[in-house]
């Protein structure tokens, strides 16, 4: 999966949305598409260019905080050496988003597993919620979001999520912030 500098700079100019869904098994999904069980899914899955992954690797080193880093920068466990959930830090290789945006184009990576970034990027990073070393690009734009976040997936199995009223008022009104600016297009090349 090494990727050209021509490659890099074509796939910046390029508006995509690259979606990564973690252990779905392609042979039920599609099975239970067949059968009429997803049709939204499936709708989608017909309109979008999928591309399935396989691992090149043997267990233990089959995890997806593993592989993803693999997928993520085209270097392959063996060479990235990056074993446990929430190393993502340690990756000194560039990723996707890193190239996408050191040629000019905007990237809003949200949740992708055990990642880590060059700043300056070029508009915004939410980092997976066992990435604690890696903040975000511009706390102006987290900080109602990163509690919210943590506390409602790394607590999932409690009854109640440890968040106060003023966490989550926080939240409702960043989102509410939010949905009036305008895209991260408009804001990083200042077009209308």
């Amino acid at each position: 999966m090494q990727a050209t500098l021509e490659s890099w700079a074509t796939l910046a100019r390029v508006r995509l949305i690259l979606l990564e869904f973690n252990e779905l098994s392609s042979p039920v999904i599609k099975k239970l598409m067949a059968l009429g069980e997803l049709p939204n899914f499936e709708r989608f899955y017909n309109e979008a260019e999928v591309h399935e992954t396989e691992a090149d690797e043997r267990a233990p080193n089959l995890e997806p905080w593993i592989q993803w880093i693999t997928v993520h920068t085209g270097i392959p466990y063996r060479d990235h050496g990056i074993q446990r959930l929430g190393d993502g830090h340690e990756l000194n290789e560039p990723s996707l988003w890193d190239n996408v945006s050191e040629r000019g184009g905007s990237v809003w990576v949200c949740g992708s597993m055990n990642i880590n970034y060059r700043p300056p990027i070029n508009w915004w990073v939410l980092p997976d919620p066992w990435i604690t070393k890696v903040p975000p690009p511009s706390r102006g734009r987290a900080e109602a979001v990163l509690p919210l976040r943590l506390a409602n997936v790394q607590e999932h199995t409690r009854q109640e999520a440890p968040l106060g009223r003023n966490e989550q008022l926080a939240f409702v009104s960043f989102m509410a912030r939010m949905a009036s600016r305008p895209g991260p297009a408009r804001q990083s090349r200042g077009s209308s």
